[in-house]
């Protein structure tokens, strides 16, 4: 039987059955039929979703949930099913007693949603000369850094990452910059636009935490601009705290496929008269240089470590948390 006379439920089934036996580039094969349905709905694709996640604790950070979450994500993304009445009329689920958000995660509209994907696009995986990934980066605008830069885009990343002469992964004449935020065969290229740095125009040292005289971030003059990317805006203020503010991260956690950090993602504290933000919003070794957005995905802070003993921000107790360096703080010490 063709995929003509079968339906969503059949096709995804077939894919279901596929990774239960662990034969994962199948399962990969029937998922995309599916979505290629004619019957496919918003629906149906949750249903999938909530399966694979709550079933198969499929993780998309770790394969299969790599290849086999990203096209449900997407496909749900293009029904514009990421908000509950996105025009702000009510809806049965609106009424009392008929649903209910538990924890601190919510919903985001497809409008928000979208502007993060514009985001992604400035985002870049650093390779080295092995294509083998060392880190993330992104840009940002010379003039939103310092008027003594041009209006034109910059690469950030940590200097742990490229600069750092002790600690640095890679050197930048052996970088690459990989920006899979970019559809391939953007602006007439065979594939995903890849990148090189003419020289590092800034850089602070890493340490951790982050001090005022080692912010560990590296700024780069770029020998190109990937087609279709934007720097984003920065943000002058910095999120709430305890819980009242939220971020997101856009990277490459463990070295991995270009993901969004969107799901337990609090500001816990931040060092009103220093450079350091603590927040819960997951990350991998890779995630090293990825931009922090706050909600409006305005540029707050750039990534550069986390850990389950990270010194509170008073410096008198220990806890789980990952430390962005206030974007605020670069620009001042580049002043």
């Amino acid at each position: 039987m063709s995929d003509l006379h079968r339906s969503y439920w059949d096709l995804a089934t077939a894919a279901e059955a596929a990774l239960s036996r662990r034969s994962f580039a199948r399962s990969e094969r029937w998922l995309f039929r599916a979505l290629a349905s004619g019957d496919v709905s918003a629906f149906s694709v949750a249903s999938t979703l909530r399966q694979f996640r709550e079933v198969w604790e499929l993780d998309p950070r770790r394969s299969p949930g790599t290849t086999l979450l990203p096209p449900l994500q997407r496909r749900m993304a293009q029904f514009g099913a990421m908000a509950i009445s996105p025009g702000g009329g009510h809806s049965l689920a609106d009424q009392e007693g008929y649903e209910k958000i538990f924890g601190n995660s919510s919903f985001m509209s497809f409008a928000r949603y979208r502007t993060g994907l514009e985001r992604a696009a400035a985002v870049c995986r650093v390779e080295n000369s092995f294509n083998e990934p060392q880190g993330t980066g992104f840009l940002i605008d010379g003039r939103a850094l310092s008027p003594a830069l041009p209006s034109k885009p910059f690469l950030v990343t940590n200097a742990h990452v490229i600069g750092d002469e002790k600690r640095a992964v890679v050197r930048l004449e052996d970088a690459r910059f990989v920006f899979y935020g970019v559809p391939a065969g953007a602006g007439g290229a065979s594939s995903y636009p890849t990148l090189q740095g003419k020289r590092v125009v800034w850089t602070s040292p890493s340490a951790v935490p982050a001090k005022a005289e080692a912010l560990d971030v590296t700024i780069i003059e770029m020998d190109a601009t990937p087609p279709g990317s934007q720097p984003p805006p920065v943000a002058r203020t910095r999120p709430g705290k305890n819980g009242q503010g939220k971020v997101y991260v856009i990277g490459h956690p463990g070295g991995g496929g270009l993901s969004f950090s969107m799901t337990d993602n609090s500001v816990l504290d931040y060092d009103p008269n220093g450079p350091r933000i603590h927040y819960r919003a997951p990350t991998e070794g890779g995630s090293s240089g990825s931009p922090v957005f706050n909600e409006d995905w305005e540029l707050v802070a750039v990534h550069h470590a986390g850990q389950s003993d990270m010194p509170t921000i008073d410096g008198v107790s220990q806890y789980e948390a990952n430390e962005g360096v206030w974007i605020e703080s670069v620009r001042g010490a580049i002043r």
